[in-house]
């Protein structure tokens, strides 16, 4: 259990901890939002009240890691999601400028217009 789900389930604020702890309140709130960790005299104070362990506040630049390669995995999704889209566009247009002109066949015409048609009801359900 982190710091802050202890403190939780203590019914304890920012500022409680801050004050059985000795300190200003921007520094657990430092703590709990994984900024800093706590020196080795705020750790003893912390072991002391239950509210500390080790291997909690080491993880914590791990995890911000670990957030940090899930966001950048994530917008290279978008990245290449907005790249489809623009080329989906680029499509569209060409289908209907080829449909517009009039060396193309009924049939081209149809055709086309289906293709397009095809990619908004597509482009709908993404």
């Amino acid at each position: 259990m982190f710091l802050i789900e202890k403190m939780k389930a203590r019914g304890l604020s920012i500022q409680d901890v801050a004050d059985m702890v000795g300190i200003d309140q921007s520094a657990v709130w430092r703590w709990v939002n994984g900024k800093t960790s706590p020196n080795r005299m705020a750790r003893a104070r912390l072991a002391e009240l239950g509210l500390y362990d080790n291997r909690e506040i080491k993880d914590v630049p791990q995890m911000q890691r670990q957030s940090l390669e899930l966001v950048s995995e994530q917008l290279v999704t978008i990245q290449q999601l907005l790249k489809d889209v623009a080329k989906s566009q680029e499509i569209e247009e060409a289908l209907r400028w080829y449909v517009e002109h009039d060396d193309c066949t009924e049939d081209d015409k149809y055709y086309y217009e289906g293709k397009v048609r095809a990619m908004r009801l597509l482009g709908d359900r993404e």
